[in-house]
């Protein structure tokens, strides 16, 4: 039976370890030895932090009195020796269990020695050491550490770890680690040491030494041929940090000059293959290095920054201090593989590895509670990093968009939890959308109650003060309030509640509704809302639940020239401790906006500022006001919130013309889509409750369809859509506000999902959109296919001109990073593609369009989304004689010679068997192949599926084929998952329990597709509960267990 942590139950180690020498030998890819050598002794605690724990301070004080064992965390490890302080332990003297090993009373200062035996070949749930694909290398967050060697794997634990790493030079020529290389040697014919790297003294000989003086251990027997790398921490980390890999790799360097003068030397390492896809990542570095520098302040600590692409890795990426280990999906790239989006996320994904250098490393976790600590506040850096280099308003809505359709449903099931769990039983089951996305939005929030100016200058001290320490949510929130005190001055609390408009015409008053709430609980005695600090009620977002609800109703007043909001908030899950939800600190951006709006869609602002909902109801006036305005709320989403509006379709619809805040004006397109959607489920129920039972059900569905197109003022609603399109200028916003979402994304405002209703409101949605938008948006997209043809011309120009090519002004070099970097050319792109996607969904006549793009595409955003479409509509009859379009471009392109070479495979046949034949070389495609057929909707999926597992295309130990395929199928293809006969849930329970023996993360993940069971109708719940109790009965993992649990037990 797994045992549960508690937060509240959480103890500080009874002991230190100050360094760890760490000595690894491969001795082949299914036996490495390591030697551990600990210094250690009982801990003091830190008296930087003794003032805010002083609870802490007396546990050591107590400890330090008693006879405490020292238990080392330990898994499938075979133990050879331990020694303390050089004297060789009999068995008697300690205690192995399955995870750990215990020494009774050690001397308060000790050093540890052990020697143990790992199988990497058979580590299949990659963690600790394992190999991926050819390689050896480590993955340590959470608990990885303790599968490579006996220790304390806690993130409170901080040691400066030197590393040896030896190995066949032959078959291990790259070794590295992570830290700062201080010695590289080999052995000669002569088995003589030479220092090959280095003139300084033989670093490898002190290590040596050092290990035999401390332990009367002899240092490993190497062989000719062998060769080793040493090296070492300056800044004491945990050792989920630590890194090592071994392998044959090629590399791609480059250089970053941070602004002290310092080089910094950066590598990305890859298999040879790949080594043409690692340029762009290095310059994402090194644009990441250059913005935290300006914007923070921060300069990277290293003379190396090292980078491995691996592929079997279970996370997207690893921070490790001075080695980044990442999932070579989100690192690698070039335009004839990778798509738009693949750019971006790798572009994403390397800047937040890189900021965890000072948020995640340098200033790093107490417990793995507080990991949306460094988490969630990464992520907000990233965002900020993204928004600050492509377009703001861009970012936002697609963070916005991942949080609603990704997030929320999360906060709404079983499986909800705050950003900071209050208990687990698997730590690895929380890096979730919550403790990641909605942590940003709550640093996000801080920044908007603070300015974002001010909150980054504290962010500036605050790495400086905690650096080198391991701190809590309490200690971050602390260090703001006392700091802010300091630079700018006490808080009036009215001043942090309520920033008023500059313009002196229109006045604000923030007043409470009648009769103050009181609550009752463990934490707050007998006392209203308004007698909390700001802080402390903010800090509620850290230990609450689920996703509140702001509800708002608007009234004006002609005569009195006032406009009055009343304004609530609801969490439906309570907050733990209470009998219900205690109400959050919501800071909510506000704007009053002209109601005329000038030809371009623009409204004036009348007046702008910032208010703050904090008690459970409240009423909010402006008044002065000549002529009711328009209130623009929660601008930027500025809290993590659903707004609930009493707004009918045509304040919508007013609302899209007049908003001038980039974000409520795409969200008023997604409240329109609601209210229609809300209005045709209406109509659908009605009909369905009422009308007589029909042998033609279609004939119904049909007429129920076509009725409510016809009755709905869609018309109205797509000529301002039209204007909207023809009037605005940011092309990548347009693709935003014309994407359709998702099913999830109204699936969240179900209270039990009639998949029938929503399938039939997407029909009719997409049958309107025929009618009265589809003529424009052909003639759009041939605008912007001829304009994107034209720039790939003047792109194959500049390729084509000759190696020994120069302009004496050097404006070639210029010319082609811009032509392919252009961001006017990827939003293009993409808005292209946005609408083919909607004009196949409303006509399938347009998959002739789509096949036509596939033949034709150049880059692999275009043949993706062709691919898909004729895959998830047309995949039996999608059959074509391909020309090549390779020949029309110089001879010399790269994408144009990888075309030709993959034409030349085959010219005819399915799209799927072409896409194969095309691709099947390449893993990281493949990948996308898997995944475009887990989308089919059609019975024959099912029988797809498992014809898939068995190709030789999947592999059960590569987490990216895994999630390409069932994650895809569990969490996106939402009708074919929801089958009706339940053949969806069986089949994804048949992977789960096979991938539990393999991975447990990974069939954990995939049990998280259930997690909206309680919203199913009544025989899909039927159909879900049989998948479940087989899955409860079949998996053994602890992941799985914790998961499943939690589903069926809430």
């Amino acid at each position: 039976m797994t045992e549960r942590v508690y937060l509240k139950d959480y103890e500080p180690s009874g002991y230190e370890i100050t360094k760890t020498y760490l000595d690894v030998h491969i001795i082949s890819d299914r036996k490495v030895e390591v030697r551990s050598l600990l210094f250690g002794r009982k801990r003091i605690a830190s008296t930087r932090l003794q003032s805010s724990r002083s609870n802490e301070t007396k546990y050591f004080k107590a400890l330090a009195e008693q006879n405490s064992p020292l238990i080392l965390n330990g898994e499938d490890l075979v133990l050879r020796e331990v020694r303390l302080n050089k004297e060789k332990l009999t068995a008697a003297a300690y205690l192995v269990t399955d995870n750990a090993l215990i020494l009774n009373n050690p001397p308060s200062v000790f050093a540890l020695a052990t020697v143990v035996w790992i199988n990497p070949q058979k580590n299949v749930r990659l963690e600790g050491l394992f190999a991926s694909g050819s390689i050896l290398c480590t993955q340590n967050e959470a608990t990885g550490f303790s599968r490579i060697t006996y220790y304390l794997d806690r993130p409170d634990v901080l040691s400066k770890f030197t590393i040896r790493l030896s190995a066949v030079k032959k078959r291990y020529p790259t070794l590295l680690a992570g830290g700062q290389l201080i010695g590289y040697a080999e052995k000669d014919t002569d088995s003589n040491w030479i220092d090959a790297k280095t003139s300084r003294f033989n670093e490898n000989k002190k290590f040596d030494d050092l290990f035999y003086n401390q332990t009367g251990m002899q240092f490993n027997s190497l062989q000719s041929g062998d060769h080793c790398v040493l090296y070492e921490d300056v800044i004491p980390k945990p050792c989920y940090l630590v890194a090592f890999v071994a392998g044959r790799l090629s590399k791609v360097t480059t250089s970053y000059k941070t602004a002290s003068g310092r080089t910094i030397e950066l590598a990305l390492y890859m298999n040879a293959e790949d080594k043409s896809r690692g340029a762009f990542a290095l310059s994402a570095l090194v644009k990441a290095m250059r913005w935290d520098e300006v914007e923070f302040g921060l300069e990277y600590d290293l003379a190396d920054y090292r980078i491995v692409a691996a592929s079997a890795f279970n996370f997207g990426a690893m921070e490790n201090k001075g080695l980044n280990i990442f999932n070579a999906a989100l690192i690698l790239a070039d335009p004839a593989t990778a798509t738009d989006e693949d750019y971006l996320r790798i572009e994403t994904v390397v800047a937040h590895e890189y900021f965890h250098n000072w948020s995640g490393n340098r200033v790093t976790v107490r417990d793995w509670f507080q990991l949306t600590l460094k988490e969630g506040l990464t992520v907000y850096r990233d965002q900020e990093f993204i928004a600050t280099h492509h377009s703001r308003a861009v970012k936002r809505i697609r963070d916005v968009r991942t949080l609603r359709t990704q997030q929320f449903p999360e906060d709404a099931s079983p499986l909800a939890h705050p950003i900071r769990p209050l208990s687990y039983e698997k730590v690895d089951n929380f890096y979730t959308k919550t403790v990641y996305e909605k942590g940003a939005e709550v640093v996000r929030m801080l920044s908007v109650l603070l300015g974002r100016k001010r909150f980054h200058t504290l962010l500036k001290r605050f790495f400086s003060h905690f650096d080198g320490m391991a701190i809590t949510v309490e200690d971050f929130l602390a260090f703001l309030e006392k700091t802010y005190v300091e630079c700018y001055g006490p808080i009036a609390t009215e001043e942090f509640y309520n920033v008023p408009s500059k313009l002196q015409n229109i006045k604000t008053h923030r007043s409470f509704a009648a009769g103050k709430i009181a609550f009752k609980n463990s934490s707050e005695t007998s006392e209203t809302i308004s007698t909390t600090t700001p802080w402390q009620q903010f800090a509620r977002w850290y230990e609450t639940k689920g996703t509140p609800i702001v509800t708002i109703d608007e009234t004006y007043d002609q005569a009195k020239g006032m406009l009055t909001v009343k304004i609530s908030q609801h969490n439906p899950i309570r907050t733990v401790g209470t009998k219900t939800a205690l109400p959050l600190l919501i800071p909510l951006e506000w704007a009053l906006l002209e109601v005329r709006a000038p030809k371009n869609g623009s409204a004036k602002t009348l007046a702008a500022g910032r208010c703050c909902l904090r008690e459970a109801r409240e009423v909010w006036t402006w008044s002065n006001l000549k002529n009711r305005p328009y209130l623009s709320l929660g601008r930027a989403f500025s809290a993590p919130v659903k707004m609930e509006y009493k707004r009918s379709l045509r304040d919508w619809m007013t609302a899209f013309h007049l908003e001038n805040d980039p974000f409520n004006k795409w969200d008023s397109l997604q409240h329109l889509l609601l209210q229609f959607f809300t209005e045709f489920s209406h109509v659908w129920r009605r009909e369905k409750e009422t009308a007589p039972a029909r042998s033609d059900e279609k004939s119904w569905q049909q007429s129920v369809l076509l009725d409510w197109v016809a009755e709905t003022p869609l018309q109205t609603f797509f000529k301002k859509l039209q204007y909207f399109i023809q009037s605005h200028n940011d092309l990548a916003y347009i693709a935003e506000c014309l994407h359709f979402p998702a099913k999830q994304f109204f699936m969240t405002r179900m209270a039990v999902v009639d998949f029938t209703c929503l399938a039939a409101f997407e029909q009719s949605w997409f049958y309107a959109l025929k009618i009265h938008l589809s003529a424009e948006l052909v003639a759009f997209y041939k605008e912007l296919d001829f304009q994107l043809k034209q720039s790939d011309t003047k792109q194959a120009n500049v390729d084509h001109l000759p190696s020994n090519h120069t302009n004496k002004n050097k404006s070639h070099q210029n010319t082609n990073a811009a032509i392919k970097t252009n961001s006017e050319v990827v939003a293009m792109r993409t808005l292209k593609n946005t609408i083919l996607q909607l004009l196949v969904k409303c006509d399938r006549h347009y998959l002739s369009v789509a096949r036509e793009q596939y033949q034709t595409s150049t880059h692999m955003s275009d043949e993706l989304i062709a691919f898909k479409l004729l895959v998830c509509y047309d995949h039996k009859n999608s059959s074509y004689i391909l020309s090549d379009p390779a020949s029309k471009l110089p001879a010399t392109t790269k994408v144009a010679t990888k075309l030709r070479a993959a034409h030349s495979k085959k010219s005819t046949g399915t799209v799927i068997e072409h896409f194969y034949e095309r691709w099947n070389h390449d893993s990281l495609v493949m990948n996308k192949w898997l995944a475009a057929q887990s989308l089919i909707e059609e019975e024959s999926i099912f029988t797809r599926l498992v014809a898939l597992e068995r190709s030789r295309v999947y592999n059960q130990k590569e987490p990216n084929k895994v999630y390409a395929l069932w994650g895809t199928f569990a969490h996106a293809n939402v009708t074919a998952f929801n089958n009706k006969e339940g053949r969806g849930y069986q089949a994804t329970a048949n992977a789960i329990i096979a991938m539990d023996q393999v991975n447990p993360f990974v069939s954990a993940h995939l049990i998280t597709a259930f997690q909206h069971v309680k919203k199913l109708p009544s025989t899909l719940q039927q159909h879900a509960h049989e998948a479940l109790v087989r899955i409860r009965t079949s998996v053994r993992s602890k992941n799985a267990c914790e998961v499943i649990k939690v589903i069926m037990d809430t």
